[in-house]
């Protein structure tokens, strides 16, 4: 089961289906000249298309207006890109929650 958090509302979906599969193309396209660090020609396009996949992957339980004022920006694009990266590799089964932590902000585990 995958979810993500938007403000009070938890959303859920059992799995990806095949439409997120179908609609990575730009989304993929975005990361790979980002990789390359390439500037984006129209960053408000780019980041557009990114959100509008993820609102694919939930199964358009939200709308894009919905992230852009409930999710925390500074994990936005990263949190896109992984969720992307995993469904392009067919291995989204190691997705579950959204947003993800910071490994900076994550508490270290004590010493055994």
């Amino acid at each position: 089961m995958l979810s993500v958090t938007l403000g009070e509302k938890i959303y859920t979906v059992d799995y990806v289906t095949a439409l997120a599969l179908r609609e990575i193309g730009r989304p993929m396209e975005i990361i790979k000249r980002a990789e390359h660090g390439d500037a984006p020609s129209d960053f408000a396009r780019d980041l557009d298309t990114l959100v509008n996949w993820f609102c694919v992957l939930f199964q358009n339980q939200f709308k894009p207006s919905e992230v852009y004022e409930k999710y925390p920006a500074d994990r936005l694009i990263t949190d896109i890109t992984l969720a992307a990266l995993a469904v392009n590799n067919r291995v989204s089964s190691v997705l579950s929650a959204f947003p993800t932590t910071a490994a900076a902000a994550r508490t270290p585990e004590p010493d055994a």
